[in-house]
């Protein structure tokens, strides 16, 4: 079973879920805690993970299935390449404003990179 919503790729669609549960987890965290602070870390633990799953996407998965394979090839390392050092900067940054938050930061990370589990849950053929 492929999973699509109207066109939608799943680079798009993945970033999209991962930001809707930064914003669900900031929510959460600003109705436990009424420290902005902290509902800025949850939002900023969501960013990291959102924005270089869209760069991913949009960096290697565009190119047609009927490119050269050495093509196809090197744009999913390009695009790793630059998805690693896009995170590494947003992390660096994230310890810079929010280091005493950080474990919040870090939990909402973690939190929204479940979302690479249900796609790849929703992706199998339970046929086979």
């Amino acid at each position: 079973m492929r999973f699509q919503v109207q066109g939608l790729p799943l680079a798009a669609m993945l970033a999209l879920a991962q930001f809707a549960i930064g914003v669900i987890s900031a929510l959460v965290v600003w109705l436990a805690s009424n420290d902005a602070l902290l509902t800025k870390a949850a939002l900023y633990g969501s960013i990291v993970a959102a924005l270089p799953t869209f760069y991913m996407g949009l960096r290697s998965l565009t190119t047609s299935s009927e490119a050269d394979p050495r093509k196809i090839v090197g744009g999913f390392y390009r695009g790793q390449v630059g998805k690693f050092a896009m995170t590494l900067v947003l992390f660096a940054i994230g310890v810079k404003l929010f280091a005493a938050q950080f474990v919040v930061l870090i939990g909402v990370y973690m939190l929204c990179l479940l979302t690479y589990w249900v796609a790849f849950g929703l992706s199998i053929d339970k046929d086979t």
